[in-house]
């Protein structure tokens, strides 16, 4: 349930990224613009991810009831958050990355939608992996 409302906040960050640094031209003039816009993505991100914290204070109770109870082990437990969290923050970012890509015009080039992509995923997941 975290995720729906973290993403409509994530496209809605999207857009005020990409209506305040609308069309960027790929000049030397434009880059502190563009290294400005990517900072903004990096904050507000991190910020939203570590948000998911109080939920993951009851799910770690929960989890810790579990384990002491032996209905499974910690590695379990490990693996399961890991391969959990990889989905819903592609999801995120593949949706927030057409937003601002498309708006901002970051880049031409084939290859650059993909590692803005990936770097905003890694940010997600790192973000998050952090909070928890």
């Amino acid at each position: 349930g975290k995720y729906y409302i973290r993403g409509v906040i994530f496209i809605l960050i999207g857009v005020l990224i990409g209506s305040a640094w609308y069309d960027l031209k790929p000049t030397f003039t434009t880059l502190h613009d563009r290294q400005t816009m990517l900072m903004v993505i990096i904050v507000f991100y991190s910020f939203m991810q570590v948000a998911s914290l109080p939920s993951f204070v009851t799910e770690l109770q929960v989890s810790n009831r579990e384990i002491l109870d032996g209905l499974y082990p910690v590695g379990a437990y490990v693996w399961q958050s890991l391969l959990a969290g990889i989905l819903p923050n592609f999801l995120l970012a593949i949706t927030s990355s057409c937003v601002i890509f498309y708006s901002v015009g970051i880049g031409t080039e084939g290859g650059g939608f993909r590692l803005f992509l990936i770097n905003v995923f890694l940010l997600l997941y790192v973000a998050e992996s952090f909070a928890e």
